[in-house]
Formats: C-alpha cells, structure tokens, sequence
C-alpha cells in the first residue's frame, strides 16, 4: 500500500505550544500527488476521547470544468486529542456523500448512518455500529429502515439523534413534475419509521436541523431570505411549523448603520432557554470608504424580537473580506467559545461567559488555518468530563491539502517559562506598519516588556511600559522580529514589518 505524509496541525493548550507534525500513515491505495484534495465530512469524539474524522479523498476536475470533484472513497482517522497522533485509519469504497456518525446513544460504541437510494425501490436509512476499538462495520449487523418508495429519491440533507434517541433525517425527492419534495422523518434505532412528513416549498434546504427544547420537544431550522435576513423555523415533534421569526440584517449603533453577514457556513445559531445566541459576521457602514467589518455575537429574545446583548469581536479590522466564523459552541455551564478567521488568515479564539463577558482570547499567526468550512464540538477526557472544544478542517494550501485538528482547553493556557509558538494570547496590528503597532491583550494575561530586534539579531526598540502600543517611527523600513513577554516569563515571537 502506498503512504502519502498528511499535515496534522494540533493547537493544544494544555501543553500551551503549537505542535506541528508531519506523520507517514497508511492511505488509500492509490493516493498520489495527482489526487491531492479531500473534503471533511463528518467528525465526533468516540466514547474512549479519540476524535473520528471521515475525509473523501479527490482529483480535481480539469480547470474550468462545471463538475465537482470525483471521490475516490471514504477514510477514517482516529485521532488521540492526548497523544495529537493518528491511533487507527481505514479505508473503505463507499462514496455516500451524507454519511453522520455519533455515539450509540443506547450504550458503548458508534453509529454511521446514511440515506442511500435502493435501487428503483425507492430509499432506506441505514444504521451501522462500530466500536471504539475498530473501525471496521459488519453489514450484516445493519438496521434498515424503509424511507421512501418509488424510484425518485434525490439526496440526503441533514440527520440529528436527539434527545428520544431517535434519528431525525432531512432528505430529497423528485415529484413527476421535476419538482424537488423535502422530507423530514424520524427513525428508531430498532429500524422503525415512526413518522415521516413531506417539508413545505418555503422549508427546502435548511442551513441547520437542531432541537430546541427537549420538552416539549421541538426542533430549529435556519434559513436566509431573499432579503438576507436570517429566519429561524421553530418545529414540533411531527415536524409541523409552530413558529417563525426573522433576525434582520440591518441594525444600528450609535448612529452608524451597521448590519449582519448572514452566510450559511459562517453563521451559528444557538438556542438558550427563550433566548437565542447568534455569531457571524458584521460590516459597519458597507459601501462607504470607512467601512469596517468584523466577527459579533448577539443575544435576541424571541418573545419579543429585542436585541438584549451584543458584542463586536473585530480584533483586525478590514475593509476587503468578511471575517470567517468558523465554531461557536456552548458549554454545560453556560460559557461560549467562538473561533472566526479574520482576513489574512490570522485566526481568533474567545472563550465568554453567558453574557458575553471575554474570559480569554488567544490568536494564531496569519497562516491558510481552516479556509474551508470546519467542525467542531465540545471536547471531553477519556473519562467523559468537559475540558473544552475541538475544531477539525483542512486547507487546499497547495500543492497538497491539510487536515488540521485544534484542541482548545482552559488548562495551561500559557504553559511555563520559554520562548513560545502558534497561539498568542494578544493580537498585533496593522502589520504591516508605518509608526506605530498597536497590541490588544487577552484580559487573563499581563505583558511586562516588548523588545524589537533587527534581521543581525540588534535590539532597536525595548518597552517596559505604554505596551499596548509599539512605536515604529523612525526604524528603517524591513522586518523586525518582535518579542512580547509576559508577567510570568513567557515569551512569543512575531515577524513584523515596518514600512
């Protein structure tokens, strides 16, 4: 079998460093440089803390072509978060583009679960179980269960096991007419189909299937209009429309017109209670010189519709690209994570409480992190307690993609004494500069001196106080290598240019 090198990129801050490496696996048989992309499909954290990432390897289409790529199979990865090393990897021929995995909710091991079209018949849902310890499905073991007659079956959207431990499933199928019908039906883990309804025109195509409240049980879908709004369809058991309400783009601070960038793959929605979180985007006065974009995140009640919390997260300003919001996700005792990318690649991490209050940020350098829609989750130990967030993606930095794991704790944020790399628990700005580079610090963190040195390793710049700012002036212009130390020793290098 042929090996191919993978990129596996850990940001783990229990251990406060980055740690990079490259790590020589078994691929697929016929992986080569002439099939350099994959697409993250799936990912979850197994029962023994391993995280499972489902990759479709491709080849590229020829430039210009209309069609996308074409898969060449399925893999797994079985990630240790602890040890940042591949544990298991399988390959297997499916290329079932809606493959879900999650935990057995009924007890040990995992589920992969798929809507597939059978034959001229029509569609069925299958269940397989795999364990922690092998990946490998035994077909003969699957759960069938019958979703659809008729030879018409288009695709599968979204699944979700909610909180009955029941498989909720979004799929597609074309009418005699060409039109396309959407589905939404609930499956027992036993094979039944419990109820199954036919999803109204102006439901088609969700952005999001999440459930509301457990009791009454209720779902949430998301979708953008054609005015950019986001509207958010709240669903009772049998999938009936209860409710509707629409977050409006647009909306004002003192006195500037700013608004929401409502984009399927980087806006989140949570819901909290009878409130609901949002994080995406935002653009203060578009269309004018002086406009600003930036990442945000807001609290609406939906009663009322009102605005009860907002807060703007716009570390680096810019006025070419909206900032990519990549995870937001809650923790069980309320607080929040939000990771977003900012133009130039450079990307963010908060952790808030619930009212939006930063506990800590931390930033990466400006390097091809995550350009293409990641995952993300809560991270647990191997014991099954909270210890943070995990975000899974890859880049097509070429001439080879990269998968890329980060593993995001509260444990040792900043770890020791010593020169440190990737994470920062600052951000620096503009860069480059002409007269003066300004620092934004994490609030959990104190800086004690910025020293400045030249290309031969000279100081040319030493702060010990005003270190929220750099002055540049008067420095020729190049690059300079600046080093940033905190109250407890730590130092961290950064690259900037004055100009």
């Amino acid at each position: 079998m042929k090996k191919a090198s993978l990129l596996l990129i850990g940001l783990l801050t229990a251990a406060g460093i980055v740690q990079a490496q490259n790590i020589t696996m078994e691929y697929i048989p016929h992986h080569a440089p002439d099939y350099p992309q994959f697409s993250v499909r799936n990912v979850m954290q197994q029962h023994d803390g391993n995280i499972l990432t489902n990759i479709f390897p491709s080849f590229p289409n020829p430039e210009g072509s209309q069609f996308p790529p074409t898969y060449v199979g399925n893999v797994l990865y079985k990630v240790s978060p602890f040890t940042l090393q591949v544990s298991d990897s399988l390959l297997f021929a499916d290329t079932i583009n809606y493959f879900f995995y999650a935990k057995d909710p009924q007890g040990e091991g995992n589920l992969r679960i798929s809507g597939e079209a059978d034959g001229d018949s029509g569609a069925i849902l299958r269940i397989s179980h795999f364990s922690d310890d092998d990946l490998n499905i035994d077909p003969s073991e699957d759960v069938i269960v019958p979703l659809y007659e008729g030879n018409g079956y288009d695709l599968t959207f979204h699944y979700l096991i909610d909180s009955r431990g029941d498989v909720i499933v979004e799929y597609y199928t074309i009418g005699q007419d060409g039109t396309r019908l959407g589905h939404l039906a609930r499956c027992g883990l036993d094979g039944t189909l419990k109820h199954e309804t036919t999803i109204p025109q102006n439901r088609n195509f969700m952005y999001a299937l999440g459930e509301y409240q457990s009791s009454p049980l209720k779902y949430y879908q998301w979708k953008i209009n054609s005015d950019q709004n986001l509207v958010m369809y709240l669903l009772d058991e049998n999938f009936e429309q209860t409710d509707s309400y629409v977050f409006n783009k647009n909306y004002f601070v003192s006195g500037d017109w700013e608004e929401f960038r409502f984009d399927f793959n980087r806006t989140f929605v949570i819901p909290d209670g009878d409130d609901v979180l949002l994080a995406t985007a935002y653009i203060r006065n578009p269309y004018t010189p002086d406009s600003e974009r930036g990442a945000a995140v807001a609290r609406y009640e939906l009663r009322t519709m009102q605005q009860k919390n907002f807060v703007k997260i716009n570390d680096f300003q810019s006025q070419y690209e909206d900032p990519r919001c990549l995870c937001f996700e809650r923790a069980t005792d309320g607080s929040l994570y939000f990771v977003f990318r900012e133009y130039g690649d450079a990307m963010t991490v908060v952790k808030m409480d619930g009212n939006f209050n930063i506990i800590w940020k931390r930033y990466t350098p400006a390097k091809p992190y995550l350009s293409i829609r990641v995952h993300s989750s809560l991270l647990y130990d191997e014991q099954g307690h909270e210890k943070g967030i995990y975000v899974v993606g890859y880049n097509r930095d070429n001439p080879v993609s990269q998968l890329c794991y980060f593993f995001l704790t509260d444990e040792s944020l900043v770890n020791g004494i010593g020169e440190q790399d990737g994470i920062r628990p600052y951000s620096f700005y503009p860069n480059p500069a002409q007269t003066e580079l300004h620092l934004q610090y994490s609030p959990d963190v104190q800086p004690k001196q910025i020293n400045l040195y030249d290309l031969q390793g000279r100081l040319v710049r030493s702060q010990s106080k005003g270190l929220e700012s750099l002055n540049m002036a008067g420095l020729p212009d190049g690059t300079y290598t600046m080093r940033v130390m905190l109250e407890d020793g730590t130092v961290f290098s950064d690259k900037v240019v004055k100009e």
